[in-house]
């Protein structure tokens, strides 16, 4: 299952090591995604549970993190993949525009006379190594802007 903590930040222009970012995105995170949501902030979530309300074998119900944080996707419904995730992904990811979605200071679009924007990509978990503060997240992927230039 993984540790309770991973993380996990890959970007890239490359967009031949797509598939190969996934293996590693589930090999680091141990979870394979079953569920996913795109979302205009985090891209594809993918998650490994569907429900959130999670129960220990004593029926405590699982924080979303040890802070207790809010669970962003409580409340957003889930579609299970069609059909294998990672080609599900790959195939999302070579469609998806990185301007649909937010963009942090390091991936927004950037122009200059020594610096340009190209497509890029994203795989991605935050603190706790959850996504949106959600523990059955497993990570997201997002089109981004790949900086290049002097």
């Amino acid at each position: 299952m993984g540790i309770d903590n991973p993380l996990l930040n890959i970007q890239s222009d490359d967009f031949s090591i797509v598939e190969s970012v996934y293996d590693i995105a589930v090999a680091v995170t141990g979870k394979k995604p079953l569920y996913y949501c795109i979302d205009q902030n985090f891209g594809l979530v993918c998650f490994w549970y569907c429900e959130s309300n999670m129960t220990d074998s004593l029926g405590n119900k699982f924080s979303s993190n040890p802070e207790g944080n809010k669970d962003y996707f409580a409340n957003i419904h889930l579609e299970r993949f069609p059909f294998d995730p990672k080609v599900f992904v790959c195939q999302w990811l070579k469609e998806a525009k990185p301007d649909d979605f937010a963009q942090s200071q390091w991936s927004k679009r950037y122009k200059s006379d020594d610096v340009w924007s190209t497509r890029a990509f994203r795989f991605y978990t935050e603190d706790w190594g959850h996504v949106g503060h959600s523990n059955r997240a497993c990570f997201a992927v997002k089109p981004t802007h790949g900086w290049q230039g002097k």
